[in-house]
């Protein structure tokens, strides 16, 4: 079996090819990285893609940026998230040529919109609610989900779900073992914990559960869950290291950005190198 690793996902992937690339230039055809822009995935999640006989087929209107995969369809080089990735449109990639397949993100990230009770209930609004709801909630970036307002590419787009792209390449994989790594948990600062939390220790069972109940839903998919290493949280184990993030946010004072830099991807792969890349 081979033991090649693709890596599948949205902006929050550009760290961890970042890290993958100053920590293991020597192995650099052992992976293979596909990134994609949020709102076009989403725009296109209904039916941009299928996977037949094995492979994941996109259609030519959804592109993404790829490194680690020789393909004739590439428009132009790099982007300020992707560096030396080639945009390509039309990919088709033979997913039974890996023995592993990394999701990032993919609508996955941790910012519960709940509270947890010392007693580990989660509640909405004071109000307990199952497990089973919760995965039924639409909220954008939670548990797959997500929408477009008015966007000026792409117009609005009702909710969509990336777990039908996640579970047709699971499926289309065969063999191969499948992870999911969700976006970081927000960086220090860029959440108040008193207001939205009530105190530290309310914050860590929220983000907590949060990522259990990931590791249950996407379990029943066969696909494994990577939990956030302690090493990138900060001293209350809740949030992220403000030096893992880019820098300051682009457009919002006082915020810094959300998506991470090298050393946070060093830092996953460090924690996660034997499992996913088999190095």
């Amino acid at each position: 079996m081979s033991f090649r690793t693709l890596f599948i996902g949205t902006s929050f992937l550009g760290a961890i090819k970042q890290g993958y690339e100053a920590l293991y230039a020597t192995n650099s055809s052992t992976a293979t990285f596909v990134g994609f822009n949020a709102p076009e995935l989403v725009a296109h999640l209904e039916s941009g893609w299928h996977v037949k006989d094995g492979r994941l087929i996109l259609r030519s209107d959804l592109g993404c940026f790829v490194s680690g995969l020789e393909h004739c369809n590439a428009s132009w080089l790099g982007s300020k998230t992707f560096p030396g990735s080639s945009k390509v449109s039309g990919l088709e990639i033979d997913l039974r040529s890996y023995g592993r397949i990394i999701f990032v993100d993919m609508f996955h990230r941790l910012r519960p919109p709940f509270r947890v009770t010392d007693k580990l209930i989660p509640t909405l609004d004071g109000i307990p609610i199952s497990d089973a709801m919760l995965d039924e909630l639409q909220i954008i970036g939670f548990n797959g989900w997500n929408s477009l307002a008015q966007h000026p590419q792409y117009g609005t787009v009702p909710f969509v779900n990336a777990k039908r792209l996640v579970t047709a390449i699971r499926e289309g994989a065969n063999s191969a073992s499948v992870l999911l790594l969700s976006a970081p948990r927000p960086p220090v600062g860029n959440i108040d914990i008193k207001a939205r939390y009530g105190d530290v220790a309310s914050a860590r069972r929220c983000f907590d559960y949060l990522e259990r109940f990931y590791a249950n839903e996407l379990s029943r998919h066969d696909i494994e869950y990577l939990p956030q290493p302690s090493e990138v949280l900060d001293d209350d184990g809740c949030l992220t290291r403000a030096q893992y993030s880019r820098g300051m946010h682009p457009s919002k004072a006082g915020f810094v950005d959300e998506h991470m830099n090298q050393q946070y991807g060093e830092a996953i792969l460090a924690e996660y190198s034997e499992s996913i890349l088999e190095i």
